[in-house]
């Protein structure tokens, strides 16, 4: 069976966004400081690690240093907030949703595609007998509803003509 292109994109984003996710997490929880009377990021030690665009941890230096503006954008907008985690959810069901469809796609339920003998005949025989009955047929249907609007049924009183 052949994955579709597709899919497979997907499927790989979804993994390469969720191993991101994760290491960029726990390097934020042990190296990422946030102050919270100026809402300035520091890395706890130097020199200076990276979140992007692969999470690298600072050195051994124990000196605070000031993350750039891309690592405390991530920090504050996308860990902070939860939208990495977020996104990463939303790719997983995405990619879920696709290869449901191309699984029901590439392999129907057992008897679809196929009619039993017994069905196509049932079936055959109705079309015969709907196109014989004189309901369907364009001309019977204007004639009888001429009829009806011609001659309408008397009214159960007796009174004859139309009711109302």
């Amino acid at each position: 069976m052949r994955v579709p292109r597709k899919t497979l994109s997907l499927l790989l984003i979804a993994v390469a966004l969720t191993v991101y996710t994760i290491t960029v997490h726990g390097l934020a929880d042990r190296h990422l400081y946030e102050d919270s009377e100026s809402a300035v990021v520091y890395w706890t030690s130097g020199p200076s690690g990276s979140l992007f665009p692969l999470p690298i941890a600072p050195g051994l230096l124990e000196i605070i240093t000031q993350a750039n503006s891309v690592d405390a954008f991530i920090y504050q907008y996308l860990l902070k907030t939860q939208a990495l985690m977020g996104l990463a959810l939303l790719l997983w069901a995405m990619t879920g949703l696709c290869v449901f469809r191309e699984r029901a796609v590439l392999a129907p339920e057992a008897g679809q595609g196929q009619r039993e003998p017994d069905e196509t005949a049932a079936g055959n025989a109705l079309v015969q007998r709907l196109k014989a009955s004189p309901v369907t047929r364009r001309k019977d249907v204007w004639q009888a509803g001429t009829l009806r609007r011609n001659n309408p049924p008397a009214c159960p009183d007796g009174g004859g003509g139309t009711a109302g």
